[in-house]
Order: C-alpha cells, then sequence, then structure tokens
C-alpha cells in the first residue's frame, strides 16, 4: 500500500488569497526557553493551504464544513493531468476519458510547479475551472473535486459563477492541493478536514492511498449520465413576451399550502412546460423558439439571494434551453434520457426532503417520486398532479418560477 500526502506544507510563508492575512505561528511556551512544554498558537483564514470549501462559503443557507458527509470525502478518486491549458473547461474535460463513475477528481495542471516553493508570492494566473467546466462537472454527476492551487476559480473572473455552479450543486471543493507526486490514474482518497462548527471551510490533511483495503468508504456508482450542455457563447433564440395568454391560472388549489416549504434547500425544474408553455415556434430553417415569462427571473433570483440551489434539467439538447439557462443564470443539464437515474445520483449524501422537483409531464414522474418536493404547474398531466404536494396557480410559462419563489420564501 503507497500513501502519497497531497496536503501543502503549512506555514507563516504559505501564499494566501490576496487581503487574507498570512498565517501567524506564534509560540506561547517553549521548552527551549525552561517552560514545561511547547505550545504554538496559530491564526490564519480558513482558507489557507489545503483546504475544503463547505457550500455555506458562497450559498446562504448552504452546508457547513462540519456538515460534509465522510463518504464524500473518502473513498474512490481520479487524478487526471489537464497538461499545459491556461483554463479548464468542458473541451478540456471531455479530453480526459474520465472514467465512467467518477465521483471524486483531483486535477493536476502547471500550478502543481509553483509548489516547488512552497513559500512562493501567490501567482494570479494560476489555473483554474470556467463556469463551463464547472457545469461539465455537475453534469457528469461529480460530488467532489480537486485543484492544485489556491482556488477552483480564475483570479480574473468577474465574478464567483464557478464556486455557485459548484457549490450550489452540493459539490465539495478541495483547493491548495499538492498533486506532484500523484500520478493519473485511479486512488483512495482521505481528506479530513478540521471539524470547525459552523464555518464555511476549513483546513485539510488530504492523502491518496493505491491498493487500500476494500473496507474504505465508497459512493455507489451509478448509471453514466450525459454530459451537461451549457453554450455560454451561443446566441440563443429564447423568447420572452408580454402577452395576456400568459397569466395565472386562478381557481387551481394550491396543494398541501401550509406545509413547511421552508425546508426546500434545492429545486431541479424541468424546461419545457415548466419554464415554458410547452409549445415551440419553428422557423422555415428549422430554427427554434420558444415562449418564457421574465417573472422566472425574478423568481430565480429571489431563490439564488436566499441560498437556495436551483438546476434545470431538460431531456432534449437544445440551444435554446442554453440560452435561457444563461440567462436566468441557473446550471442546465441537458441531453438526460433518464431523469430518474441522473437525479438519483445527484441525490447521493443528501436529504431528499429538503428537494424539489418541478415537473409537469410523465417523463418527470418517476424523478419526482425520488424528493420530499414534488411541484407541478396548473396544467401538468394528471398523472403529475395526483403525486404533486404542491401545484402552483400558475401554468407552464406562465411565471410557475415568481410564484413558487412566494410561497418557498414566504414573501
Amino acid at each position: 500500500m503507497t500513501i502519497i500526502d497531497i496536503t501543502v506544507s503549512f506555514g507563516s510563508g504559505v501564499p494566501v488569497w490576496p487581503g487574507d492575512p498570512a498565517p501567524e505561528l506564534t509560540r506561547l511556551l517553549d521548552l527551549e526557553c525552561g517552560d514545561p512544554c511547547t505550545v504554538t498558537r496559530l491564526a490564519c483564514s480558513v482558507h489557507t493551504g489545503t483546504h475544503v470549501d463547505a457550500p455555506s462559503h458562497f450559498i446562504r443557507g448552504g452546508a457547513t464544513v462540519d456538515a460534509l458527509d465522510l463518504n464524500v470525502l473518502i473513498g474512490p478518486a481520479e487524478v487526471v493531468d489537464v497538461g499545459c491549458c491556461r483554463e479548464i473547461g468542458p473541451d478540456e474535460l471531455s479530453g480526459l476519458n474520465i472514467a465512467a463513475g467518477t465521483r471524486r477528481l483531483l486535477v493536476r495542471t502547471t500550478n502543481s510547479r509553483l509548489w516547488d516553493r512552497p513559500e512562493h508570492c501567490f501567482d494570479p494566473e494560476f489555473v483554474a475551472f470556467t463556469p463551463e467546466g464547472a457545469a461539465w462537472l455537475v453534469g457528469r454527476g461529480i460530488r467532489l473535486v480537486g485543484i492544485d492551487y489556491l482556488s477552483v476559480q480564475r483570479f480574473a473572473d468577474t465574478g464567483p459563477e464557478t464556486h455557485h455552479i459548484l457549490l450550489a450543486a452540493g459539490v465539495v471543493l478541495i483547493e491548495g492541493l499538492d498533486l506532484r507526486a500523484a500520478t493519473p490514474g485511479p486512488w483512495t482518497l482521505i481528506c479530513l478536514p478540521l471539524r470547525l462548527a459552523g464555518c464555511e471551510g476549513a483546513p485539510a490533511r488530504v492523502v491518496l492511498v493505491s491498493d487500500a483495503p476494500d473496507l474504505l468508504c465508497q459512493i455507489p456508482v451509478s448509471p453514466t449520465m450525459s454530459p451537461i450542455h451549457w453554450d455560454l457563447g451561443s446566441a440563443g433564440t429564447g423568447l420572452t413576451l408580454s402577452d395576456p395568454r400568459f397569466k395565472p391560472t386562478l381557481g387551481v388549489p394550491v396543494i398541501d399550502h401550509d406545509s413547511n416549504c421552508a425546508e426546500i434547500r434545492d429545486i431541479i425544474m424541468d424546461f419545457d412546460g415548466v419554464l415554458t408553455d410547452n409549445r415551440v415556434l419553428v422557423s422555415e430553417d428549422g430554427t427554434e423558439a420558444v415562449l418564457c415569462n421574465r417573472a422566472d427571473g425574478l423568481g430565480c433570483d429571489m431563490f439564488r439571494r436566499a441560498g437556495i440551489g436551483l438546476f434545470i434539467l431538460s431531456t432534449e439538447t437544445n440551444p435554446v434551453v442554453a440560452a435561457r439557462a444563461r440567462k436566468l443564470k441557473v446550471p442546465v443539464v441537458q441531453g438526460c434520457g433518464d431523469k430518474a437515474a441522473w437525479l438519483a445520483s445527484w441525490l447521493e449524501g443528501r436529504d431528499p426532503g429538503g428537494v424539489a422537483y418541478v415537473g409537469n409531464d410523465t417523463n418527470d414522474l418517476e424523478a419526482m417520486r425520488l424528493v420530499g418536493w414534488p411541484i407541478a404547474p396548473a396544467d401538468a398531466h394528471p398523472a403529475i398532479l395526483a403525486i404533486a404536494r404542491l401545484v402552483t396557480r400558475a401554468g407552464g410559462g406562465a411565471g410557475v418560477m415568481r410564484e413558487l419563489a412566494d410561497i418557498v420564501l414566504g414573501v
């Protein structure tokens, strides 16, 4: 059995994120000075050196580091090397031939060379993930991702979108790894962050083990899911129209309206029939467009500010879906032929009681049975209405997410 320590040596000279305090190791008592023992005081940011980011780092109400599942932090992992690329997007990740069923992924880049000098100055040119790369990881069902510098996000990014995409999906982040000695391939990962109560992150000791005993915890491998498709560069043809037909369908009862909707922490939504009225406009050249509702943009913003994770889960692969998801700033999984299988994989280690699924037709049925809050628009299929815990007064494309924001957030 081979054990490799991939933790950066922690000292006063370790590089820190600009604006963070440098770690301080202060000797309070010292045997060499005649004291009865040696005692050292440590003062630092919890994001110093090799550390773990929990969802609460960027997601309001997200899990704190002391609540992270050990079954995610310990188990089979894949180490990959992306070579000399300057950023990690879907193309770079797709070319790595990552093993099917991989749930923990450690990515080695040219950043690793920086650890030849552990006390180097912070390098803002480090390699990290693009938002599209982050969405690709979520779509592949990755539960934990590690990288060999201080952030999964590029220093020059104008906002924390990469962090939001990963942490909103409950992906555990390990930053500041030393992967110089880690050869690409399968390993067993053991990552143990300090159990700091209520904190958004913590320094961690992280090791890789080859030929590890089978008794180590493992996340069951689920069927391979279709990769995520997030074309942030496409022009898109999604439409948002003011139309008298897109008014709430009043008179439809809201089921279980008095239940504790505040327990909802994540919302997964179908696209067609939820964010649209299920119709499609087709031009003579085959270009498709759909009708959406501007109010849903506000609803999604309200959920995001409240720290509630959002995902679009779509059977089709369509640039219209990608364009609307980009506008809403919501991650999207497209080309998902088996929504229930994808969702079962995503739910591993999560409490399904805090997850809502908004669906409208029978291809959502089995997925909706897996969560604590199956939700339907007013005009959903009768089979969906029959299992829904909550039915909105709005029909598909008529502001379902805006109405739902008021209900869940108690506005």
